[in-house]
C-alpha cells in the first residue's frame, strides 16, 4: 500500500467510516489483513462506485467485474474493508448503519472479521466483510456491495465528511477503468471540498474516470451550508490531502443555517473576500506578528479603519482610501479609488448581531503590496503577504 494512501487512511479514520474495493484477503488467527502483491490468477477488470449523499447519512452501492484467467477453477476469499467510526471499541462496533452484499446478483454471507492490526494509528483497516467466492475456468463474475454509512465530522469544523478507499491493487494486472458518481441529494446550497482525487461536476453530481490504473488511492470531501456564491481560501496541506477544487452544489428546498462566513463571496461576477481573513494573513492576530496590524470596527458608521506598518486604510460600504504617515497616498489610492463603492457588509452568522465587511480582494491584495490569484469556476481565491 502506497505511502499516500496510508497517511489518507489515518486521517479518514479519525473523522468518518470508510470503505473500500473488495480485496483478497488472508486469515491469521481468527483475524484478516489483505494479501501481500498481486493474485496470480483473478483480476478486477471494472469497477463502478456509485455515492448518494444525504443529510443524515450517504449510501454506496459498488459494481466490480472479476475474471479468472486461469484454466483451474479458483476459490478466494474477498474482504471489503472498513475502516475508521471513531467509536474507541477497536473496531468492535460496526461503523456502518447496513451492509449487503451480491455476486452475479444473489445475495451472498458476508461475515465481519476484526484486522489483524491491533494499531489503528499505522493505516490499517479495523475489519472486513468477507465472503468466498468461487470462479470457474475463464470464468467472469459480478460482484456488489451496498451500505449504508454515517457521515464522519469534526468538531474544530462545521462540516460533515464522506469518503471511498480504491484498493484493487492486490488483484492480478491493473484495472481496466474504474468510474466515481457522487450524487448530492441535500437541498439547498452545499459547498463540497475535494481531496485527493480531482473531480467534474455537473448539476448536482461530482464524477471522475480511470482507466488501466492500479486502483489505489483515496476520494474524500466535506460538505457544509453554503450562502450563493461562496469561495474558498486555498489552503497549503500535505500532498496526501490536497485540496483540488471547491464546488456549489444547488437543489431545490433550504439547507439550513451557516455556521461560517465564507472566505469569499461573488457579487455579480466579482470576487470579495473577508476583510478579517486579510488581517489573519497579514499577521493581525498572530502572538508575534511580523507586521505591525490593528483593526478597529465602529458599528454606528459601518467603518473600518486598518493599520498596517505606517499605513491606514479605511474602509465604508461607499468609500476607501489610504493614508501613508499621515497624508493620503495618491499613488495606491488609484487601487482604493477602485474599492470605493464596491464594499459591501453581511450578518455575521457566527456571531448574531455583528456585521462583517467583505472587499474586493485584487485591488487590496494590490494596495498592501500582496500577491492575489482567483478562479471561479471552482470556487477558490488565495491571497499572501
Amino acid at each position: 500500500m502506497s505511502r499516500l494512501l496510508l497517511s489518507l487512511l489515518v486521517l479518514l479514520s479519525l473523522t468518518c467510516a470508510l470503505w473500500a474495493n473488495d480485496g483478497h484477503v488472508v486469515g491469521e488467527g481468527g483475524r484478516v489483513r489483505f494479501m501481500s502483491g498481486e493474485d496470480a490468477n483473478i483480476r478486477m477488470e471494472q469497477e463502478w462506485v456509485n455515492i448518494d449523499v444525504y443529510l443524515k447519512n450517504y449510501t454506496v452501492n459498488a459494481t466490480f467485474k472479476f475474471v479468472n484467467d486461469a484454466d483451474t477453477e479458483q476459490t478466494v476469499e474477498m474482504g471489503f474493508p472498513e475502516s475508521g467510526g471513531g467509536d474507541g471499541g477497536g473496531g468492535l462496533t460496526p461503523g456502518f448503519i447496513s451492509f449487503t452484499s451480491k455476486v452475479d446478483n444473489v445475495p451472498v454471507v458476508v461475515e465481519r472479521k476484526l484486522s489483524r492490526s491491533k494499531n489503528r494509528g499505522d493505516g490499517d483497516y479495523q475489519a472486513f466483510w468477507v465472503k468466498k467466492v468461487t470462479f470457474q475456468p475463464r470464468q467472469t463474475r459480478w460482484v456488489q456491495v451496498a451500505y449504508t454509512s454515517p457521515h464522519g465530522s469534526m468538531t474544530a469544523y462545521p462540516r460533515d465528511y464522506f469518503g471511498y478507499i480504491f484498493t484493487g491493487g492486490n488483484w492480478k494486472g491493473v484495472v481496466t477503468s474504474s468510474e466515481l458518481l457522487v450524487t448530492f441529494h441535500n437541498p439547498g446550497i452545499w459547498l463540497v471540498q475535494s481531496y485527493v482525487v480531482e473531480l467534474k461536476q455537473e448539476d448536482n453530481r461530482l464524477y471522475q474516470k480511470w482507466e488501466n490504473w492500479q486502483a489505489e488511492t483515496g476520494f474524500f470531501a466535506s460538505f457544509a451550508p453554503a450562502m450563493p456564491g461562496t469561495l474558498v481560501k486555498k489552503e497549503a496541506r500535505s500532498p496526501a490531502v490536497q485540496k483540488h477544487k471547491a464546488f456549489l452544489i444547488t437543489n431545490k428546498g433550504s439547507s439550513g443555517v451557516v455556521e461560517r462566513a465564507p472566505a469569499g463571496l461573488v457579487r455579480q461576477g466579482v470576487a470579495y473576500v473577508k476583510l478579517d481573513d486579510v488581517v489573519w494573513a497579514l499577521g493581525g492576530y498572530s502572538v508575534k506578528p511580523q507586521r505591525k496590524v490593528e483593526q478597529d470596527w465602529n458599528g454606528e458608521t459601518n467603518t473600518v479603519n486598518l493599520r498596517v506598518d505606517n499605513m491606514e486604510y479605511t474602509f465604508t460600504p461607499d468609500f476607501a482610501e489610504m493614508v501613508v504617515n499621515n497624508k493620503l497616498d495618491d499613488k495606491h489610492n488609484t487601487y482604493m479609488q477602485e474599492l470605493s463603492g464596491k464594499v459591501f457588509l453581511i450578518d455575521d452568522p457566527d456571531k448574531k448581531g455583528e456585521k462583517l465587511m467583505y472587499v474586493p480582494p485584487a485591488e487590496l491584495v494590490k494596495a498592501l503590496k500582496g500577491k492575489y490569484e482567483e478562479n471561479l469556476e471552482y470556487s477558490t481565491i488565495d491571497y499572501s503577504f
